[in-house]
């Protein structure tokens, strides 16, 4: 996701959300809907909650 320079708390508040949405299983959920057939794998969660780490 794309954020203005200067709009850290955008981007701490759209960190956490994604964060929990992978924590919660609904990024996978989301994933299988959108991607039928396709299996995104572990490393893509793990690199979407490692991005999604407070800096």
């Amino acid at each position: 996701m794309a954020v203005r320079p200067g709009a850290r708390e955008l981007r701490v508040l759209a960190d956490r959300l994604i964060a929990e949405a992978a924590r919660s299983g609904e990024l996978q959920r989301l994933a299988a809907r959108q991607f039928p057939g396709r299996d995104p794998g572990e490393a893509s969660f793990a690199l979407l909650l490692f991005n999604a780490l407070p800096e």
